[in-house]
């Protein structure tokens, strides 16, 4: 027993020190392309400026804390990046696009400054390859037809981003743009002669294309 007991006291400051350099932090290099959503093309778009960045809590309840720049670079013309920095294994490390170099008129969508889960660095030490996706924008052209007739009747609808109510004899068109190689849904709500309906419809919209999309009633 005194043995046992005498190794387990010797061995201890190695093991403590071992658990310690796991937990150090680690120098590593993502490798990756910024790609359009939905697919595994790089985008069609001038380079964009990427970022490495880790998490920093607040300590306060309400906020939930900041970001700091671990490395940054602008994306090559085939959309092709590589950042690097000292990780720790107990910190939350994000791939970030600078969403100020993200462009509207080239058909994609600035996304939020606060990085997304699945843009989470998912282990840290070494060379990781992680891509980074951007949603590039799609049309719909809903076609709205039906006949809405009477006092306090209606046909409304929602997309999320749009809304507008209809009455007498329908047949309107209308074009909206949505994020696209994603599914979305349209809202549609009726009253006729004091009777509500109201349902949901599912479309799915392509990257950079226009969907003609029906809603009768």
């Amino acid at each position: 027993m005194k043995t046992n007991q005498y190794n387990i006291f010797f061995c201890l400051p190695f093991l403590l020190m071992l658990v310690g350099c796991n937990r150090t932090p680690k120098e590593t290099t993502i490798n990756g392309q910024v790609q359009t959503f939905g697919t595994t093309e790089a985008i069609r778009h001038t380079p964009v400026t990427m970022q490495l960045v880790t998490h920093q809590t607040s300590g306060s309840v309400m906020s939930s804390g900041s970001y700091t720049v671990v490395d940054e670079t602008a994306t090559d013309e085939n959309g092709n990046f590589s950042l690097s920095g000292k990780l720790h294994p107990d910190e939350r490390h994000y791939l970030r696009v600078v969403a100020s170099t993200v462009s509207r008129a080239q058909g994609y969508i600035p996304p939020s400054t606060i990085p997304r889960d699945r843009d989470r660095i998912s282990a840290v030490g070494g060379t990781i390859t992680q891509n980074f996706h951007i949603s590039a924008t799609g049309w719909v052209r809903f076609h709205f037809q039906g006949e809405i007739h009477g006092t306090d009747n209606n046909f409304w609808y929602s997309t999320g981003s749009a809304n507008e109510k209809l009455f007498g004899s329908i047949d309107e068109y209308r074009v909206y743009s949505f994020s696209g190689n994603m599914d979305h849904r349209i809202a549609c709500d009726i009253v006729r002669d004091g009777i509500r309906t109201n349902w949901q419809e599912t479309f799915f919209v392509r990257a950079f294309d226009t969907v003609d999309y029906q809603v009768r009633f």
